[in-house]
């Protein structure tokens, strides 16, 4: 093994030849020149596949390759079939030789990618390919060629309206007596209406008799339950609320209380649900 003093031969007294691809230096690593930047790096900084260009003179190539015609359109298609896999959507109904060609065919294709080039390849203004109809894949008839902006624009308002899901949960609201009231497309979409942070929503979908903002909360896939029982216990950080009620103890016991005078009087812990209710609603027929 080399080391970074130039040996010395003492037989021969000459001075032995190190080839540089062979130099190591102190951290013990081999050193490599880069072809296209010049730079000597260190082997790391090298793909196996390509053993004369550093990764950082690579990635570039890829980006310039990505900035011209025929690269953005087959860096859209690859993207293509990466969003269709991660929405559980069935590939593109067409090849990269038929997005090219239908590429030729939008006129606004040449104005789109002119102002992205112009604009120093502004990732707003970069040429995008959106569905027609969110709810289906990619087919030749169910795009439309528009900027990257605006596409993000739809897909925003989709949300915002709720007709497009992307990967949220739908939610269902319902009335503390377990009736149904609504679907909404997402928690955050149900927080902004009830004005209520979407972290609470969420903790009610999670644990039966939980609620948040006067509501009971439930996570479905294909169809909501059109009703769901009635809570009677629900959490208040280990806290008894300002009515009357049963909370869950961190424990899991069933604390009662009610309120009294506008002061809360504490009736008891108890194990079973039933009992708890049974304690609660005997107090109150004696209160009224």
């Amino acid at each position: 093994m080399y080391n970074t003093a130039r040996p010395f031969n003492r037989h021969s007294l000459q001075e032995e030849v190190i080839p540089p691809s062979a130099l190591y230096i102190n951290t013990g690593k081999i050193m490599q020149t880069c072809t296209k930047c010049k730079v000597e790096k260190s082997k790391d900084n090298f793909y196996k596949s390509n053993k004369y260009q550093c990764r950082q003179c690579q990635a570039e190539n890829g980006r310039q390759r990505d900035r011209t015609r025929l690269g953005l359109i087959g860096s859209i298609y690859r993207t293509q079939i990466r969003s269709s896999k991660h929405r559980k959507h069935n590939p593109p109904a067409y090849s990269k030789d038929d997005l090219f060609a239908w590429f030729d065919k939008q006129e606004s294709f040449s104005m789109l990618y002119t102002q992205w080039v112009k604009s120093d390849y502004e990732k707003m203004l970069r040429p995008s390919v959106d569905r027609i109809d969110d709810s289906i894949g990619y087919t030749l008839e169910n795009i439309q060629l528009m900027s990257w902006d605006a596409n993000a624009k739809k897909a925003h308002a989709g949300m915002l309206d709720g007709h497009l899901h992307c990967n949220h949960k739908q939610v269902a609201q319902y009335t503390k007596s377990g009736k149904f009231l609504k679907v909404f497309p997402s928690t955050a979409s149900a927080s902004r209406e009830v004005g209520k942070v979407k972290q609470t929503i969420q903790a009610a979908c999670r644990a039966d008799g939980r609620t948040s903002a006067g509501f009971q909360w439930r996570y479905f896939e294909d169809t909501p339950l059109k009703a769901i029982e009635a809570t009677y216990a629900y959490k208040n950080k280990g806290s008894l609320s300002g009515e009357h009620g049963i909370t869950v103890a961190p424990n899991g016991k069933y604390q009662v209380a009610i309120t009294l005078n506008k002061k809360v009087k504490y009736l008891g812990t108890f194990i079973s649900i039933d009992d708890a209710i049974l304690t609660r609603d005997n107090a109150l027929r004696g209160v009224a």
